[in-house]
């Protein structure tokens, strides 16, 4: 029984700090991968607007194009 107890004290230590180190790198990405969070950078205003009025978004199907990285500038 002893040799058991270390290897599960183990486990639960990682699992209780695996789920918020996942939680928080999840979180982070998912608000980090908007269109809004990109376009809070002002040199990519232009870019962010040009997409927001294009067929990218503005579609018949209703299917929106999100941007991963506005690559384009003026």
């Amino acid at each position: 029984m002893k040799g058991i107890l270390k290897p599960a004290i183990f486990i639960s230590v990682g699992l209780i700090l695996a789920f918020p180190l996942f939680s928080l790198s999840y979180y982070t990405m998912v608000r980090t991968s908007t269109p809004q969070f990109c376009a809070s950078c002002h040199e990519i205003q232009f870019a962010y607007n040009t997409w927001k009025t294009s067929t990218h978004v503005n579609n018949a199907q209703g299917f929106v194009a999100d941007c991963i990285g506005l690559s384009f500038t003026r």
